[in-house]
Order: C-alpha cells, then sequence, then structure tokens
C-alpha cells in the first residue's frame, strides 16, 4: 500500500501551513522550553487532547449502553491504525464498561456505528485505517498545536 501524506490544515489564524509556530495567541504553547518532545511524548500529548474533546462532545449518558456516564474515548477502529486515531469520525465516548465490552464483543458497537451513521461511513471508516500514514515529528508537533488550539 502506498503511503497517505498527512496534511494538517491551516485553521488556526495566524498558522502557516507547513510551518510550526513558537506561538499561537492564546494557546499553551506545544512545544515547552526544556521539555523532552520525542515522539511518544507528542503522541501521549494527542491522545490527551483529542479524548478530553471527544468526552465533552458526548458528555452524559454513554451512548451505547445508556445506562453509565461517559468515562473514556472509545474508538471504533484500534488506535494502532495511525491514519484514523485522531479521526473524530472514528470515536465517541463511552463508559469503562462498553469500552471494555469491545475487545471480546465489538459487534454491538460496530451494529452502533452503522445504525448512527450508515453502512458507507463505516466502510469508509475502514478503509480510511487501512492506509499506511506517516507522521513526521514536524507534522506531529503541527497537530498538537493545531489541537492546542482547539482544532482536531
Amino acid at each position: 500500500p502506498a503511503v497517505v501524506p498527512v496534511v494538517v490544515p491551516a485553521v488556526v489564524p495566524g498558522v502557516v501551513p507547513g510551518v510550526v509556530p513558537a506561538v499561537v495567541p492564546g494557546v499553551v504553547p506545544a512545544v515547552v522550553p526544556g521539555e523532552d518532545m520525542t515522539r511518544k511524548t507528542i503522541v501521549r500529548k494527542l491522545d490527551t487532547l483529542f479524548g478530553q474533546r471527544t468526552r465533552r462532545l458526548y458528555a452524559g449518558k454513554c451512548p451505547l449502553c445508556r445506562k453509565k456516564r461517559v468515562e473514556c474515548c472509545f474508538h471504533f477502529v484500534t488506535r494502532t491504525k495511525y491514519s484514523v486515531r485522531w479521526d473524530p469520525d472514528n470515536a465517541i465516548g463511552s463508559c469503562k464498561g462498553c469500552n471494555y465490552r469491545y475487545e471480546f464483543d465489538p459487534h454491538f458497537a460496530i451494529l452502533y456505528y452503522i445504525d448512527r451513521f450508515g453502512l458507507e461511513a463505516y466502510r469508509g471508516l475502514v478503509a480510511q485505517s487501512g492506509r499506511r500514514t506517516n507522521y513526521s515529528m514536524s507534522n506531529l508537533e503541527a497537530r498538537l498545536v493545531l489541537a492546542q488550539a482547539g482544532g482536531q
């Protein structure tokens, strides 16, 4: 499979495409001076921001069981597939029980996805997850700046 280049959209005012700014007005800097910004650190920060945003969007009852409160970020396609790891179409807020249940019985969540978004959307998500994605450090840093500014 071909490597799909990842393009971070320039939706943050004052951010030039392809350039990671040192400061974005009103945003905590993605790179803190003196902080060891390894690939693992950046991915962890992106996961944290994405999870917080997803849980905020789905605040309230778990959409899967409709019983417990939302506690975690639930991915329909595993987070190991970086092409959809931070894709809002791949995640919802869920309770811990449903998140754990998915490991052994994914069908209930797949049916929820298809009922809510449609079969073609699910097929598209699965197809997108099969694409190889190679995030460079500068791309991950740009995604982090965008995420900290409230983008995806």
